[in-house]
This record gives C-alpha cells, structure tokens and sequence, in this order.
C-alpha cells in the first residue's frame, strides 16, 4: 500500500514536469546570418619604382631607449570581483494543491511544514485557520466549498460520518505503527475514518512541596488534604473543575459510568450509567466536600487551575493542556493514576479526508507519505504537547510528565 501511495505522489509529480515541459517548448531565436550583400572590390594600387634608400649611419640607441620598463605590481582582484554571481532560487511549480482546515494550534506547524512539502512532493498545501471547524465543515463540504482536510479532535467526527462527510482513510500498511486506543476511537462501525496523530487525557497531580507520596485512594485525599488546611498550608482539600468530562475519573473510581458497552466493545445507548450506584456516590463526594469547605464552590476552569498553581490546594485533576501554565507558573508538581483506579476519557486528534474532495487520492497519499512520518508528528507534538499516536515518534519522545498521563489514562474510555 505504501507502494501504491507514492505511485500516485509520482504520477502527480509526473504530469507537473509534463505540463512544464509543453509549456516551456518555443521558438528558440537561433538565427542564421544573412549572406552579406555584395560589395564593390577595392582596386589594386598601381605599383610606383621603388627609390634605393641611402645609407645613413644607424645611430647608437641611447641608454634613455633601452632603459628598461618598470614593473608595476598587479592589483589583486577584491573579493568583490571574485565573487561569482549567485543564482537565484527556481520556484518549484506545484503539480497539485491540498486545502485544510486546523484550528490555532495546529495551523501554524502546518504553515511551516509546507515548504518542504513543495520541495519534496511538488505538493502545495493552501492551510486555513478556522475556530469552528466541523460547524463550518457540515455546511460547506455538501456546497463542494470545503476543504479536502480537517484536523479535528475524533469526538467531532461522529455526525460528520453520519451524513456521509467524510472519507475512509487508509493507513499505507502502517496500521501497526499506531496506537491501538487511536486507531478504535476513529473507526466507526468498522470503518477507519481518520489518521490519528494524537492522543490526550487526564491524569492526577500533587504539589510535591506539599505532599511526598501520591493518595491511592479518595479516603487519603480527604485526610491528606485536610491535614495540610489545618496547618494553614492549604486553602482546599483540592481544585475542582466543573464538567463531567473533568469529574469522570471519580466518577469511574466510584464505578459509576454514562453508557455501558455491548459485548463488541461498542456504546450501548440503551445502558444508561447516569444515575448508577457510582455516579450518586461520585456526585455525593464532591457536594460533601463543598458543603464541608474541602472544595472549592466555584468550579471554573481557570481559577481552580490557579488555586494549585499558586499552593492554595494540594490536588487537581487535570490534562495536557494544563502542562504549559503548570511548568511557567513554576508550581512542584507530579503526576500519579487516579484514586481508586479510577479512569478518564481519552480522545484522540487527527487527519479526516472530505468525501466530497476531488483530490481524494491524492489526500490519501500526503497523509500516508508526509503525515505519518517521525519528522511530521515530532514536529506536531512539540507545538501540542500531546502524546503522538504514532508509535515510532512516541518511543523519541523523553517526557516524564507525558509518559505519566499515558500511564493514567491506560483503561481510559475513548469518547
């Protein structure tokens, strides 16, 4: 398959040179010269007796006359003159053109991989920064008006391939390379819809100047983080953040859950979790803690992200996304699994190809060739900060933090 994928990037390339080719052919302004016209012959000078010259004595050449010249030193060239003239760069003429649509974070290392991408496959990559993009997908692509790629998280594909949208993705035989978690959250109904290129969830993390050892339980949260208020360390017990997606690890720690499975390992929507024996007693937890002033009333993201940057609580539960302010906010920190063998959510980010696209194979090729590749994810994730879901770009990476998370959400559930 990877054969057949730079077949079709060569017979793109092929028919770029070929249009050049016929482009290029002309006349070439190779003329002859004309026959020069005919011309009057000059006349021969009529020959005069020549005089016989008298003898005069040959006078002696005078010192002044062989005097010698002098020599005067040649200038060396400057390196100026020396200088050959520098070619200028011969634009790369692109045999075919692909459009995608990114949001702020990958937008940018996209931008900057596609001048290799021209140098390499002769490929333009035209990348456009969109904030809503499956909104503005759902109504451009059935105009025609879309693009031929969109980078979106997998959770946002579902009634994309619903409505017929987007495109079965072929790996180009590297199924084996990529994470097997990745790989099931874009397949739907058996169908591999996307290249996945990342995968993120949340994990546990402590201030490490305020607790040595990671709780194991929701038992020794309460009482480390009790411990550490009526020292007058710590404000809370720990930072709260206020979705179900960001509660879920104690939810599941409880063994509460929202849908069940089927016996395949599919959603079951007729197995409803929400009011199980484990999500009452997760939602019991956290309104106990508030009532009792362990917990923060006031569930925003950011300011509950703050309470453990400046030490006002001990504990949050947090993803990859948090790493960045963590690491400038310059708080101690570690990472652990969650109490109680709870698990999070995971999803997985990725490439999904526009089934209305007339450059669908072509598509097909760049991810096969370009993006699944250890330069392309590497690069991906230093802007991302997000595991790679591409196995032999994830084994480069030397993270302890992003190693810890993929250790937390190893039972995670896949959106």
């Amino acid at each position: 398959m990877k054969n057949k994928s730079l077949y079709l990037l060569l017979i793109v390339m092929l028919m770029g040179a070929l249009l050049l080719v016929a482009c290029g052919g002309g006349n070439t302004n190779n003329t002859t010269e004309e026959p020069v016209a005919n011309q009057p012959v000059e006349e021969t000078a009529v020959e005069e007796p020549m005089e016989e010259p008298t003898e005069e004595p040959m006078e002696e050449p005078t010192a002044e006359v062989m005097e010698e010249p002098t020599e005067e030193p040649m200038e060396e060239p400057t390196a100026e003159a020396m200088e050959e003239p520098t070619a200028e760069p011969v634009a790369v003429e692109p045999a075919g053109t692909l459009r995608i649509w990114a949001d702020d974070t990958r937008a940018p290392i996209l931008q900057d991989l596609a001048d290799d991408v021209l140098a390499t496959y002769s490929l333009e990559l035209v990348v456009e920064l969109k904030s809503a993009i499956r909104d503005d997908f759902q109504v451009a692509a059935p105009l025609g008006e879309g693009p031929d790629i969109i980078v979106i998280a997998h959770d946002q594909a579902g009634t994309l391939v619903a409505n017929g949208l987007l495109a079965p993705v072929d790996l180009a035989g590297k199924d084996a390379d990529f994470a097997p978690k990745a790989l099931e959250a874009c397949t739907f109904d058996g169908v591999l819809y996307c290249m996945p290129y990342a995968t993120e969830n949340m994990a546990f993390f402590y201030n490490t100047d305020l607790v040595e050892t990671a709780p194991t339980t929701w038992d020794e949260v309460l009482s480390m983080g009790e411990a550490l208020m009526a020292e007058g360390k710590t404000t809370y017990v720990m930072a709260v953040t206020g979705t179900t997606y960001d509660a879920y690890p104690l939810f599941t720690s409880f063994g509460g859950y929202i849908f069940g499975k089927d016996d395949a390992g599919n959603w079951n929507p007729e197995d409803l979790g929400v009011d199980s024996e484990g999500m009452i007693q997760g939602v019991q937890w956290l309104a106990d803690g508030v009532a009792n002033g362990d917990l923060p009333a006031d569930w925003d993201w950011a300011n509950n992200h703050a309470l453990f940057e400046t030490g006002e609580a001990p504990f949050i539960m947090a993803g990859p996304w948090a790493l960045g302010r963590f690491r400038e906010s310059g708080v101690p920190y570690a990472i652990a699994n969650f109490p109680d063998d709870g698990y999070p959510f995971a999803g997985t980010q990725g490439f999904f190809i526009n089934t209305q696209s007339e450059n669908v194979l072509l598509a097909q090729a760049f991810l096969g060739e370009f993006i699944a590749s250890v330069d392309t994810q590497l690069a991906l994730y230093e802007v991302g900060q997000r595991p790679p879901a591409y196995l032999p770009a994830l084994a480069q990476i030397d993270d302890a933090d992003l190693i810890a998370m993929a250790a937390a959400g190893e039972n995670a559930n896949m959106m």
